[in-house]
């Protein structure tokens, strides 16, 4: 704050001339006798502290100068015998509070400062405050940057890590990366909070040369600097064929399939087709497809077959190329259906109540208009009204007597008269379908089917 000489003059010579004005005191005492409405010295009132940095502060107070002429300033330090004052001021004569502030700077960060209000008068009179304290802020720094691993290396790209402390300041990041320690590329410039702890980060290198040795490092700026990490390095993969994986067959018809898989460029221009056939040397290939030249990246591909023989088993793989080899995927089979028979998988139950259930499946029409329903393990159709009464009877509910007789019921047949035992089949997907549909055509369930067979083998029939 600015503060004229007269006003310092004022404090110095106050101070300097306390016995003098004593003296004039005394001898007007003799003159005259002492007035009632004499000024009393100034009264001080230390306020608080504000605008408070790692280094400065704004301190107010209020001085009343009780009808004569003063000059003010702070003390302040980091003990409270002080040892600092702020620039005096001048107060004109007066008898109501005054509202004052002085700033301080220079002070070091993170520390506790004492300070108060004191004010001098031309009489001489003194009036201190009481002593208050605050404490500065801690010092502001750039940002912490430390370079990190790679979370993730390709052939032509690289996901980079690092941890960046802003230090309480709005920071940016970026990193550095290239062949050489001079870089020369860097990743998008990312904005970070104003936080004071650390974030784990990255920024994402592309455009990499296979089989080469990359350098980098993180580099984080605030407003009070730049931070950089340390350098790091990393290789790219090597240029490589092609990885293919078969998928599953779908869309299946009685004389078509639809054939999927996966197909990963390795970064390099990539082609593909499926092989199929009734035989393990497959002999016929879809249309030639390209892949593209993605770089670690898994790209679906399918293929639609037409003009197949029905009721005829397939075996199926993917095979991608590229300028550095051929790869054949694992081989695979589906098999077509029966002309004018719609084709059907049974699906799972699901929402299940006491009185209901959602079944599930697929049925693929074959090109003709198709109606579906289920069937019980016993065979029996599974249609509205067999549901309407089975739901009727849950609701109405059961006599103890009902459900012993229930239980006492004969079970599942069994083959042959001694006591009987479990044993589990284990068939291909051919057979399941061939059994089931047997199943559907005699009215029976697979269990039965199952052992009508097992019977007919062992009597040789």
């Amino acid at each position: 704050m600015s503060q004229s000489g007269a006003g310092r003059s004022r404090l110095d010579g106050g101070r300097r001339g306390r016995w003098c004005a004593a003296a004039v005191l005394v001898v007007l005492a003799v003159v005259a006798p002492a007035s009632a409405d004499a000024a009393s010295a100034p009264t001080s009132v230390t306020g608080g502290a504000s605008l408070v940095t790692d280094t400065s502060a704004e301190l107010a107070g209020t001085v009343n100068p009780n009808g004569v002429a003063l000059g003010y300033f702070f003390q302040y330090g980091t003990t409270n015998s002080f040892g600092s004052e702020s620039r005096p001021t001048d107060l004109p004569a007066g008898t109501s509070p005054v509202a004052v502030t002085a700033d301080i700077s220079g002070l070091t960060p993170d520390t506790t400062y004492f300070y108060r209000l004191h004010a001098v008068d031309e009489q001489g009179g003194e009036g201190d405050g009481a002593v208050a304290t605050f404490i500065t802020t801690g010092p502001v720094v750039a940002p912490i940057a430390i370079t990190q691993a790679p979370v993730s290396v390709a052939n032509r790209s690289a996901v980079l890590g690092a941890s960046v402390n802003p230090e309480g300041q709005a920071t940016a990041f970026t990193i550095e990366y290239g062949t050489t320690t001079s870089f020369g590329s860097i990743t998008p410039v990312t904005e970070l909070d104003n936080s004071s702890t650390p974030e784990s980060v990255a920024g994402t290198a592309s455009g990499l040369s296979p089989d080469t040795t990359y350098f980098y490092r993180v580099v984080a700026q605030n407003p009070t600097g730049t931070t950089m990490g340390a350098v790091m390095g990393f290789m790219t993969g090597p240029v490589a064929a092609p990885i293919v994986a078969t998928g599953a067959a779908t869309s299946v018809t009685s004389s078509g399939a639809t054939l999927d898989g996966t197909v990963n460029p390795q970064a390099l221009a990539t082609n593909y087709v499926f092989e199929y056939g009734t035989t393990t040397s497959l002999g016929s290939t879809t249309t030639l497809g390209s892949a593209g030249s993605a770089d670690d990246t898994a790209i679906p591909e399918s293929a639609t077959l037409s003009g197949l023989s029905a009721n005829t088993t397939y075996l199926y793989r993917l095979v991608a190329s590229n300028s550095l080899g051929t790869t054949t995927g694992a081989i695979m089979s589906f098999s077509t259906g029966t002309p004018g028979l719609p084709i059907v998988t049974s699906g799972g139950a699901s929402a299940i109540t006491n009185t209901t259930a959602t079944l599930a499946g697929q049925v693929n029409p074959d090109g003709q208009a198709t109606s579906f329903y289920g069937r019980t393990k016993c065979g029996q159709v599974i249609d509205d009204k067999m549901i309407e009464a089975l739901a009727a009877e849950a609701e109405r509910g059961y006599e103890p007597g009902q459900l012993a007789e229930r239980r006492r019921g004969p079970g599942r047949p069994s083959l042959g008269e001694a006591a009987k035992t479990v044993e589990s089949v284990r068939l291909d997907q051919d057979l399941r379908v061939e059994t089931a549909q047997r199943a559907v055509t005699d009215g029976v369930t697979v269990s039965e089917v199952i052992r009508r067979a097992l019977r007919q083998y062992l009597q040789g029939v």
